[in-house]
């Protein structure tokens, strides 16, 4: 039988500033009581103006890196970044494999 590869580590990186979501479930006609009893999420993370998303990502490899120290980047198969663009229901998945990495 056949080792399959795993996650090693995730490495992690949310943002410090907070948004509300009230403002965004009141233009998207989402009643408080849905906002609040179903969906759940109240307030979530945003950027700064002047942070990018790739900084977001350094971040978070900064993160990865502090959890696994001796990790070498060409054993690193798969970069996965997750992020939510100008709607909450509607995420953006990026997934690249870095130059030199199997």
């Amino acid at each position: 039988m056949s080792s399959l590869p795993g996650v090693s580590a995730i490495g992690v990186y949310l943002p410090p500033t907070r948004v509300d979501n009230y403002a965004a479930a009141s233009r998207l006609n989402i009643d408080k009581d849905l906002l609040e009893n179903k969906i759940g999420i109240l307030r979530r993370a945003a950027k700064n103006a002047d942070e990018r998303t790739s900084d977001l990502c350094d971040y978070a490899f900064a993160d990865l890196l502090r959890q696994m120290p001796d990790l070498a980047p060409e054993k690193i198969n798969l970069l996965c970044v997750v992020t939510q663009k100008n709607a909450p229901w509607k995420n953006s998945k990026r997934c690249m494999t870095p130059p030199g990495c199997g």
